[in-house]
């Protein structure tokens, strides 16, 4: 199976041992303790075994994080206890800090616990286009960002191009991964009309060097978050 998670809202995938996993995102929120990480086990496991995987993941997260005595470090619930996502400051000073989602498959064999949130939920941005036909992905920005205009208060900028395969997918994530600002500015426009905002960043090998990796997350995961400020807080980031 493969774990999928979010610092931030800079997505990396990882393969097992979960636990050895779950233990080091366990022991860098405990060294940050102003960060919150969001964690989602996908549909990419074995269906054979999906009873076994889903209580061995239950019984690893309730062991780290569903102490829930005031000041421990936890799973946040308050979606399906109220109805409505907290602020991440709320999340902070409540210590709540690891948002789970859980594929619905794999949380039917634990009980659908409260922290276990349907992945469902996350509007993913979806293109038609075929990577041969994206001018180097560039025609991706302006076809993803019309998927933005969603009533979902989660939503999810993907920059996955994999229609008209075979191409390289290191070759897509070069192309692809340098334009993730735009991609996330152009969303985000759309989204501000909606009272919404860019929620999560998606991209092929975040590990490419420069523009192509993790450095491209950063800039658009810097904008996105002063964007927030400035629209949500009426903060002038520029004076800061």
């Amino acid at each position: 199976m493969k774990l999928l998670v979010a610092l931030g809202i800079l997505l990396v995938l990882f393969a097992d041992p979960v636990e050895s996993i779950l233990k080091e995102i366990d022991q860098w929120l405990n060294q940050n303790p102003r960060e919150i990480v969001v964690i989602s086990f996908t549909r990419n496991y074995e269906p054979w075994n999906e009873r076994t995987i889903a209580r061995d993941i239950e019984d690893k997260l309730r062991f780290l994080w569903w102490d829930q005595s005031p000041s421990s470090l936890s799973m946040n619930d308050e979606f399906a206890t109220s109805g409505r996502w907290p602020t991440l400051g709320d999340a902070v000073r409540r210590n709540q800090r690891v948002f789970v989602f859980v594929h619905p498959k794999l949380a039917s064999h634990m009980g659908t616990p409260s922290w276990a949130h349907n992945p469902t939920i996350i509007a993913p941005t979806e293109t038609t286009i075929k990577y041969a036909l994206s001018n180097k992905c560039r025609k991706l920005v302006p076809s993803l960002a019309k998927s933005c205009l969603t009533a979902k208060e989660l939503v999810s900028v993907d920059l996955y191009l994999t229609r008209g395969l075979p191409v390289c997918t290191t070759v897509r994530a070069d192309a692809c991964n340098r334009l993730v600002l735009d991609a996330a500015r152009a969303c985000y426009n759309k989204r501000k009309s909606l009272e919404r905002t860019v929620n999560f960043l998606k991209i092929d090998f975040p590990g490419r060097r420069g523009k192509a990796g993790y450095k491209a997350l950063k800039e658009a995961a810097a904008y996105i978050n002063n964007q927030n400020l400035e629209t949500f807080t009426r903060t002038d980031v520029g004076a800061l």
